[in-house]
C-alpha cells in the first residue's frame, strides 16, 4: 500500500522536465498570457479557478512547469482530451503563447472553496506523509531541481472530483502512464478519499486568507466605516 501511495504522489500528473530552465524570464509576457487566457476562461474561469464542480480543473497557482508540460502533452497527442485538442494546435497556441499563459495562470493567487470530502482526515494525513517528499509539506508541489526525482505538482486546492476522475482514467487506461495505471489499480477508494479529505484541509494558501482580508479592507473599508458611523449616530439619536 505504501509503495502505491508513493507512486500516486510521484506521477499523479505526467512527469515533467525542468521547464523553468528553458525559459528566459525576460521574454515572458504576462499581459499576453492574460489575453490568451480569455479563450481558456470559457471553461477554466477568468482567474483559472476551474468550474462546473471540478469538470474543469483549477489552474490558478499550479506550477508553470506542470501547466506547460500538460499543454505540450495535449498538443503532441500524448494526453488525449477531445475538448483540449483544437486549442492546443500549434497554430492556435504557439509555444510563446503557451509559456505566457502558463506563467500568467501560475502567478494567480485566488481564494476558492473546494468541496468537502467525507473521509478520515487523520488517516489521510498519515497516508500523505510519503507524498510530501514530492509535493511538499502542504501538497503545494515541488519544482524539479537538478537530477532529483523529488518533484511533483500541486494537489492541494484542486477539485477532488477532478483528481478522482484522473485516477479513474488511469485505472481504465484512458490516461496513459505505466506507473500511475498500476498505482490506480492498487489504491483503494477509501484510501484515496482519506487523502483527498486531508488535502481539503490544506486548501488555503498560507497567508492568503489574511491577504484577502486586507484587500477587502482596503476596497470596502471606507464603506464599512461609513455604515458604522451611521449606525452609531442612529443609536445616539434614539437616546
Amino acid at each position: 500500500m505504501t509503495r502505491s501511495i508513493l507512486s500516486f504522489c510521484l506521477v499523479f500528473f505526467l512527469p515533467f522536465v525542468a521547464i523553468a530552465q528553458e525559459i528566459n524570464e525576460d521574454d515572458v509576457d504576462l499581459y499576453n498570457g492574460r489575453d490568451v487566457n480569455i479563450v481558456c476562461a470559457a471553461c477554466h474561469g477568468e482567474l483559472g479557478q476551474g468550474g462546473n464542480k471540478g469538470e474543469y480543473p483549477r489552474l490558478a497557482g499550479q506550477m508553470r512547469s506542470i501547466l506547460i508540460r500538460q499543454l505540450r502533452s495535449f498538443r503532441d497527442r500524448k494526453r488525449i482530451n477531445i475538448p483540449m485538442l483544437p486549442y492546443t494546435e500549434e497554430r492556435e497556441l504557439p509555444e510563446e503563447d503557451m509559456i505566457d499563459v502558463a506563467s500568467y495562470l501560475s502567478s494567480l493567487r485566488i481564494d476558492v472553496t473546494i468541496p468537502y470530502v467525507e473521509g478520515d482526515v487523520k488517516a489521510g494525513k498519515k497516508l500523505f506523509k510519503d507524498c510530501r517528499k514530492c509535493h511538499g509539506k502542504e501538497g503545494r508541489g515541488k519544482e524539479k531541481k537538478g537530477e532529483s526525482n523529488k518533484h511533483g505538482p500541486a494537489l492541494t486546492g484542486q477539485y477532488p472530483s477532478y483528481l478522482i476522475r484522473q485516477m479513474s482514467n488511469f485505472k481504465k487506461g484512458i490516461r496513459k502512464h505505466e506507473d500511475m495505471e498500476e498505482t490506480a489499480q492498487d489504491i483503494t477508494d477509501e484510501e484515496l478519499n482519506d487523502i483527498l479529505a486531508y488535502l481539503v484541509t490544506l486548501e488555503r494558501h498560507p497567508g492568503l486568507a489574511e491577504e484577502v482580508e486586507k484587500e477587502n479592507e482596503r476596497r470596502f473599508g471606507t464603506v464599512i466605516n461609513s455604515l458604522s458611523e451611521t449606525i452609531k449616530a442612529s443609536g445616539s439619536g434614539e437616546k
